[in-house]
Formats: C-alpha cells, sequence, structure tokens
C-alpha cells in the first residue's frame, strides 16, 4: 500500500520484492495462498518458538493476499532449520 504510493509520488523507482516467511506450523498466508481463503477453516496451529511470527489470522490477510498477487514476492515456509519450501 505504502510502496504504491512512494512509487505515483516517483520517490522509488519500482516496486520491491516483497518475501512472506513464515513457520510452517503456523502459516496462515502461505496456506491461502496455496488453497484459497477456505483453508483458515481446516488449518491446525501448533506452538513455535517464533512466536511474533506465529498470528493464525492476520487481520487484513485478503489485502495481504491481494498485494502479494499483484507484486513480484516469494513466500516461504520454514520446516525446521536450514529447511524451507517456497511458493513463488
Amino acid at each position: 500500500m505504502a510502496f504504491m504510493e512512494l512509487l505515483e509520488a516517483k520517490q522509488i523507482l519500482k516496486l520491491p520484492k516483497i518475501f512472506v516467511v513464515q513457520p510452517k506450523n503456523c502459516c496462515p498466508i502461505v496456506a491461502c495462498w496455496q488453497d484459497g481463503m477456505g483453508a483458515l477453516e481446516s488449518l491446525t496451529f501448533t506452538k513455535t518458538i517464533a512466536e511474533g511470527t506465529a498470528i493464525k489470522k492476520p487481520i487484513r490477510l485478503t489485502k495481504i493476499l491481494d498485494i502479494l498477487k499483484k507484486n513480484e514476492r516469494w513466500l516461504l515456509s520454514r520446516y525446521r532449520r536450514g529447511d524451507f519450501e517456497s511458493y513463488p
């Protein structure tokens, strides 16, 4: 949202790449990216040491997904140290 305003005001030359990284056991954005909004209903969440990223239902999830669709982005979910799945 803010990046679009900066681009329109010619304060930046292009939109930055967006990276979404979530722990595998709490990844609603990645799940909805893959399977649609209905994925939230069937997701199970378990405890993670990355508690700052463990948001079960992001307030602006629909807006986040719309922005990701319109921009260059990468979505990553992490199983354990060094083990990632990516969704371009």
